[in-house]
Parts: structure tokens; sequence; C-alpha cells
């Protein structure tokens, strides 16, 4: 899937969540317990997403999402949003499971990923979000 935004150094929310990722290479979350740290940083980045997300959408109605995207161009905020979301939740599953830098129990993880995709998807503004991650 290609990247819509524009770059990472124009586009806010893209740069957000690259600082949100970079917890995890300057070790941040090294602790006694770093199930629970991991989790409790999983579920604050998948809320996060879902939040901006839902005002992305709803504030591109208003046209004032372009700022938060970084985008100049009259792009769907359909692709907008499913963009950002397909790139979070790929980082996911590359930290969870390809690197295992996130060290959260498969059925805790399981949960904030479903809960997020359901939230994901009452979010009403144009329609579900249809992830093909």
């Amino acid at each position: 899937m290609p990247q819509i935004f524009a770059s990472a150094s124009s586009a806010p929310l893209t740069d957000f969540f690259a600082a949100f990722w970079k917890v995890l290479d300057g070790r941040a979350l090294s602790s006694l317990q770093p199930s629970a740290t991991s989790a409790a940083f999983l579920s604050s980045l998948l809320e996060c997403m879902v939040f901006l997300i839902k005002r992305v959408r709803n504030d591109f109605k208003n046209g004032r999402a372009n700022v938060l995207l970084g985008v100049d161009v009259d792009i769907s905020v359909d692709a907008l949003t499913r963009d950002l979301a397909c790139s979070q939740f790929r980082t996911v599953w590359e930290n969870l499971v390809d690197r295992g830098t996130l060290r959260v129990e498969p059925r805790a993880a399981a949960r904030l990923v479903a809960h997020s995709l359901i939230s994901l998807n009452e979010i009403d503004a144009g329609g579900p979000i249809i992830l093909s991650i």
C-alpha cells in the first residue's frame, strides 16, 4: 500500500506516532514488569490512534484536518485514515511478533487490538474503516 502522507517532516500525525514508537528504541519500557509496561504502552498508542482518526475524520468536513495530516491535495479522508491505521497496526504487529520489542501477553494484545478495531469500525464519518494489513 503506497504511503499517502506527504513526508515525515510535514505530517504532524506521522511525526507524533514516530515519536511514540521511539520510546521502544530508547528502551524506556524496560522495567521489572515488561509485560505490564508494554501493555500500557500499546493501550495508550491504540487509544491515541483511534482518538486522532476520529478527530481527523470529523475535522476533515470542516477543512481543518489537512494541518494534522500534512497534505494539501484533495484526497479522500477514508484513504488518509486507512493509511494511518494500517501503518500503525503494521508497526504493532512488527513489534509484537517480528521483533518482540513489545512484550505483551498474547491474550492482552488480542484484546487491545480487537477493541481498537471495533472502535475504528464505530467511527461514523464516511463509513467504516476497512483495513488491509
